[in-house]
C-alpha cells in the first residue's frame, strides 16, 4: 500500500475552485480555477468549461476545457440572461493584466472577450439578472469626489499621498488590512454595460461587510446594510433598492440584530436570509427568515436546531435549499416554505462540506461544491427532492484523492465527557510506525466545527503524511451539534467545560497503539490557539504546543481586536476596564 506523500509545497500548488455559475441552458457550468502564477508568488485564477450533459463527467478531465488564459486573473463568472458568461478581470486590451478588475463579457456565440465596465477604482462583484437586461456591480467611491475625477485623484494620492487614515467611526481595521479611504458602492448598468446609475451615492461604511442578490427580473437589489446599535455593535438590515429610482426602504431589521445571506426566489417573490439577536445572557441562534415582497410580511422557517444558511429556491418557489453545520458535516437540506419542515438531500454517508448551491436548469438537480478530506472542494450534482449521493463532476484540482484514501484512515468517534458526547474525527497512516506521534488540532470560533472537509490552511494530511495521528475534536461551543453545545462557552467561559472535553480527546488519542504518550502535541489557530495557549497554562501534558493568531491576554485582546463592543457582548457583557477581575478569570 503506497504512503501519502504530501506537504506544504505541494497543497498550496493544487487547483483551487473558488466558484461557478450555470449557463441558462443548463448544459454546462462555467468554474473559476485559482493556480499559482508562473513566479509562484501569487495566485490568479483561470475559467474553465464543464460539461453537465449526465455522463460527460465519467472522464472528469476530459469534460473541462480551458476557456481563459494568460497571466490575467479571470474569476467570479456569471451567465447573462441570453447565454453571454461574464466574468472579472485584471486584463487590459492585448491581455496585459492591470491592477483594475471589470467585468468582461463572452458572447454566447463566443469570441474575444470585451470590457463591459471601466469603474476607476476596480469592481469587486457583480451580477446579472437572470431573465432582465439588467447589471449590478459592486464597486469603491472615493467620498466626496466627482465619478470623473475619481481615478484621477486615487492615482495621485497613490502617487503623492497623503496616507493618513482618517476614521471617525468603528471598525477601522478589517482582519489583515485596515480600512480604505473609499467606500462599497452598488452601481447599475445595463446588461451592455451602458446607462451607469450609482444605486447608494451617500453610502460610507454602511457596505462594508455587504452581501447582497439582485432581483431576476431586474426590478431590484436587496442588500445587507449596517447601523451603529445600541450596544456599540453595528446592527445589519436588509434593504431593498429599486434599480429605476435608486429608492432605498428598509425591509427587515431588528434592534441588537444582524441579518445576512440574502437570497431571492426565482419569481421575485419571496426573500430568505439569516437573522441573529445578540444579547449578554446567550449567544443565541443563528436562524431562518422568510419575507414576502409582495406582503411585506416576514416569518421565521423553524424546524430543526441548526444553524442554516440559505442557498437558493426551488424553481417553484414552494422549497428553499440550504447548508448548515451538522454532526460533523456540511449536508445540503431542503426546507419546505410552507410547513417550514427540513429534509436533508445529501444522504448521511456522504458527509463532507457542501455550499454554493444552485438549481440547474432544465434539470432535478442541484449543482454545488464539494469538499472532504481527500476531495479539495469540486463542482458536484445531487438529485433535488431525494437523498442521494453527491456526484463529483470535476477533477481541477490535480490532487489523486485515490492515492490518499489508500494512504490515511479517517473516521468519527464520540467520546463521553461529563455524560455528554463530544464528536471529533481521527485520521492515521493506514500504516503508522510503532510509538508514533499525535496531533490534537483544536479548532477556531470558538463557534465552528471540524467537517469531513478539505481546509488550504489547516489541512491534516500535511502531518499525517509526516507519520502524525491527528484527533480534530468538535467540543463545546462548536456549532451543528444544537444550541446548547453552543452557549457552553458562552459569557467568559471559554476555559471550562471546552477545555475538559478536548483533553479527554486527547487521552483517546494518547491510548490508541500506533501513538506514543510521550509524543503529543496540541495546536489551533484564533481561539483553538487560546485553548491551546489555557492547556498550556494548566497541564503539562503535551510535549509541544503550537499556536497561530492565538488569544493570550483577554483584556489586551479587547483593545487591539477590530470589533472590541462585539468581543464584550460574546463574553457575557464584561468591560475589562470595569471588570478586571472577571476578565482575568
Amino acid at each position: 500500500m503506497p504512503a501519502l506523500s504530501f506537504d506544504a509545497e505541494q497543497l498550496i500548488r493544487l487547483g483551487r475552485v473558488q466558484s461557478y455559475a450555470l449557463a441558462p441552458d443548463g448544459t454546462w457550468a462555467a468554474v473559476a480555477v485559482q493556480r499559482l502564477d508562473g513566479e509562484g508568488g501569487k495566485y490568479v485564477s483561470a475559467i474553465w468549461r464543464v460539461s453537465l450533459t449526465p455522463g460527460a463527467h465519467d472522464a472528469k478531465t476530459e469534460a473541462a476545457t480551458q476557456l481563459t488564459r494568460g497571466p490575467s486573473d479571470d474569476s467570479a463568472p456569471c451567465f447573462r440572461a441570453d447565454g453571454a458568461l461574464g466574468f472579472l478581470s485584471n486584463r487590459r486590451l492585448g491581455d496585459t493584466p492591470g491592477d483594475r478588475k471589470q467585468v468582461w463579457l463572452v458572447d454566447a456565440a463566443g469570441g474575444d472577450p470585451r470590457p463591459l465596465t471601466d469603474e476607476p477604482l476596480g469592481v469587486q462583484g457583480f451580477r446579472f439578472a437572470r431573465a432582465a437586461p439588467a447589471l449590478v456591480c459592486l464597486a469603491s467611491v472615493l467620498p466626496g469626489i466627482e465619478a470623473t475625477r475619481q481615478r484621477e485623484v486615487a492615482e495621485d494620492r497613490k502617487k503623492r499621498g497623503p496616507t493618513l487614515l482618517r476614521y471617525r467611526q468603528m471598525p477601522v481595521r478589517f482582519w489583515d488590512h485596515w480600512l480604505p479611504d473609499a467606500a462599497p458602492h452598488l452601481i447599475a448598468y445595463s446588461d451592455e454595460g451602458e446607462d451607469r446609475r450609482d444605486l447608494t451615492p451617500s453610502s460610507a461604511r454602511e457596505l462594508i461587510e455587504i452581501e447582497w442578490d439582485l432581483d431576476p427580473l431586474g426590478r431590484f437589489v436587496i442588500t445587507t446594510e449596517q447601523r451603529p446599535g445600541q450596544d456599540r455593535v453595528h446592527d445589519t438590515d436588509l434593504v431593498r433598492i429599486d434599480l429605476p429610482t435608486g429608492e432605498k426602504r428598509r425591509l427587515v431589521g431588528t434592534e441588537r440584530g444582524q441579518h445576512g445571506c440574502p437570497v431571492i426566489s426565482r419569481d421575485g417573490r419571496w426573500l430568505a436570509a439569516t437573522r441573529h439577536v445578540r444579547s449578554e445572557t446567550a449567544h443565541g441562534p443563528i436562524v431562518l427568515v422568510l419575507s414576502d415582497l409582495e406582503s411585506g410580511t416576514t416569518r421565521r422557517l423553524k424546524g430543526l436546531d441548526r444553524w442554516l444558511m440559505p442557498q437558493t429556491f426551488s424553481d417553484d418557489g414552494l422549497a428553499l435549499f440550504a447548508v448548515g453545520d451538522d454532526q460533523g458535516a456540511r449536508p445540503v437540506f431542503r426546507v419546505d416554505l410552507e410547513t417550514g419542515a427540513v429534509d436533508r438531500v445529501t444522504v448521511e454517508s456522504a458527509s463532507g462540506n457542501h455550499g454554493s448551491v444552485l438549481v440547474i436548469p432544465g434539470r432535478s438537480a442541484l449543482a454545488m461544491i464539494r469538499d472532504t478530506f481527500f476531495d479539495p472542494p469540486e463542482l458536484a450534482t445531487v438529485a433535488a427532492f431525494a437523498a442521494s449521493t453527491p456526484e463529483m463532476v470535476t477533477s481541477l484540482s490535480g490532487f489523486d484523492a485515490a492515492a490518499a484514501r489508500e494512504s490515511v484512515i479517517a473516521e468519527s468517534h464520540r467520546t463521553t465527557v461529563d455524560g455528554r458526547s463530544v464528536q471529533w474525527w481521527s485520521l492515521r497512516p493506514a500504516k503508522p510506525v510503532a510509538d508514533g506521534p499525535g496531533l490534537l488540532w483544536i479548532h477556531g470560533g470558538p463557534h465552528g466545527q471540524w467537517t469531513d472537509g478539505w481546509h488550504w490552511r489547516w489541512n491534516p494530511l500535511v502531518p499525517v503524511a509526516r507519520g502524525y495521528s491527528v484527533a480534530m475534536p468538535n467540543p463545546s461551543g462548536s456549532t451543528g451539534f444544537g444550541q446548547q453545545l453552543v452557549e457552553d462557552v458562552f459569557g467568559n467561559r471559554w476555559g471550562e467545560q471546552c477545555y475538559r472535553d478536548v483533553m479527554a480527546v486527547a487521552e483517546e488519542l494518547a491510548a490508541r497503539p500506533e501513538v506514543s504518550s510521550d509524543k503529543l502535541a496540541a495546536m489551533g489557530g484564533s481561539f483553538g490557539g487560546y485553548m491551546t495557549n489555557w492547556i498550556g497554562g494548566n497541564t503539562n501534558r503535551f510535549a509541544a504546543l503550537v499556536t497561530h493568531a492565538s488569544v493570550f491576554d483577554l483584556a489586551l485582546f479587547h483593545g487591539t481586536t477590530d470589533l472590541p463592543a462585539w468581543y464584550s457582548v460574546d463574553l457575557g457583557g464584561i468591560d475589562p476596564d470595569h471588570e478586571p477581575e472577571a476578565m482575568r478569570r
